[in-house]
């Protein structure tokens, strides 16, 4: 009984290490401190090498036939792609393709060990964690100016050396961000709002799918606080995508939510009526200023920009990363090549060969529920995942690569435990 609390600390460790790895090698301040090579990608191999080690720990786990004709038809799907584009190959083959079969490898096993909840809730743990952090610094140092610890520092970002703040390298503000919202934002560790509220709302997700499981009124009581902590700080980084995504993924869950009674299905359809006309007013009103923002300018270029190079190339695209190609279709000028949104990024580095990569494992997701539980989930998590991917440029990250590996892995492993 000892060895076996043993090896589930031990997983639960590897999990922590896997989700810390994938979160600092994402947009977030410890990747672009300069002067710091530790973290210039660093975490990406981190990530990957902690990925192997977990299926090291399982092999126990006899693995399925079927995985020796999925794997290759998969890895043929991916290098006729880079073979074809013959684009950034040595960075699609390590940023894409070698992540995504340690990220599929891992999720297969997790599946078949029935981890895959142990795992997302250790990701929700540390994006709470994170989010009580910056709330309290947000507060009491960024707003009432009351902490002490600030001081100056400088990171690597969009080709120029920038200066920020900082309490303690464990929260920073950014004057690029609060500049541009005219208001200080709360970042955490993340460089900008959209990127640390895509987090959040991967965390928010991961409470709302896992809340259902909990019997007791106490479990239900902190998973609710959970879920209030997530949308508090997700409304403080004053990103408009964190706020739509908060508000679609509430409305999903409400409307999802069983009812004993007809007359109580009568007032959650009224009610479900009143909320989305809300939401479609707030969300219009919130779109409309955004694009009257600087911001919102630039979101629109770069989708047209997006689409004109998806149509120049629509097959292979412009090539994994191709950045300058979509920069040649922009109108408006910028002083960095960051783009902003996802699916037409997607659709123009990788075409129709890459999106379809995506697009099935949407599919190979939905044929995998049986139940209306499991349909209910997958359409609460598609819909938020496919807004998110629209409107931030995160299709590539490796949150979303996770995604998908998840998703190829989950109809091996799940069927033959």
């Amino acid at each position: 009984m000892g060895s076996r609390i043993v090896k589930l600390n031990l997983f639960k460790i590897v999990f922590y290490l896997i989700i810390i790895a994938i979160l600092i090698d994402s947009e977030t301040m410890y990747r672009h401190l300069t002067n710091s090579p530790l973290f210039g990608g660093g975490f990406g191999w981190a990530m990957g090498f902690t990925c192997l080690l977990y299926v090291c720990m399982s092999t126990t786990i006899k693995i399925d036939s079927k995985l020796s004709v999925r794997l290759p038809l998969l890895l043929i799907v991916l290098l006729v792609y880079i073979a074809l584009s013959q684009y950034n190959v040595q960075r699609f083959l390590v940023g894409f393709v070698g992540i995504f079969f340690c990220m599929y490898f891992l999720s297969y096993f997790l599946h078949r060990k029935n981890q895959m909840q142990d795992f997302l809730k250790a990701f929700s743990n540390i994006m709470l964690f994170i989010a009580c952090i910056s709330l309290f610094f947000w507060l009491f140092g960024s707003i009432l100016n009351i902490l002490p610890g600030r001081i100056t520092t400088t990171y690597y970002w969009a080709d120029r050396i920038r200066t920020t703040y900082t309490y303690y390298y464990i929260y920073f503000e950014n004057p690029t961000q609060n500049l541009v919202h005219n208001t200080i934002c709360n970042l955490g560790i993340f460089v900008e709002s959209p990127g640390y509220s895509g987090f959040l709302t991967y965390g928010l997700l991961v409470e709302l799918l896992t809340r259902k499981s909990f019997s007791s009124k106490k479990e239900l009581k902190l998973s609710t606080f959970k879920i209030a902590i997530y949308v508090v700080t997700l409304i403080t980084t004053n990103s408009t995508k964190g706020v739509l995504a908060v508000m679609i993924a509430l409305f999903i869950e409400y409307m999802f939510k069983d009812v004993k009674h007809s007359y109580n299905f009568v007032i959650k359809l009224v009610l479900g009526g009143v909320l989305l006309f809300i939401i479609a007013i707030a969300g219009t009103i919130i779109v409309e200023n955004k694009l009257a923002t600087s911001s919102g300018i630039v979101r629109m270029d770069d989708m047209l920009a997006g689409l004109r190079t998806f149509a120049q190339n629509p097959i292979l695209g412009a090539g994994y990363e191709n950045v300058d190609a979509i920069i040649r279709n922009q109108l408006v000028s910028r002083g960095n090549k960051g783009l902003s949104m996802g699916i037409t990024t997607l659709m123009a580095y990788g075409g129709l060969w890459l999106s379809c990569f995506y697009i099935g494992a949407v599919i190979l997701s939905f044929k995998n529920t049986h139940s209306t539980e499991q349909r209910k989930k997958w359409f609460l998590v598609c819909t938020v995942l496919v807004y998110n991917l629209f409107v931030s440029n995160s299709g590539l990250s490796d949150p979303y690569i996770f995604i998908v590996a998840a998703a190829y892995s989950a109809p091996t492993a799940l069927k033959n435990k």
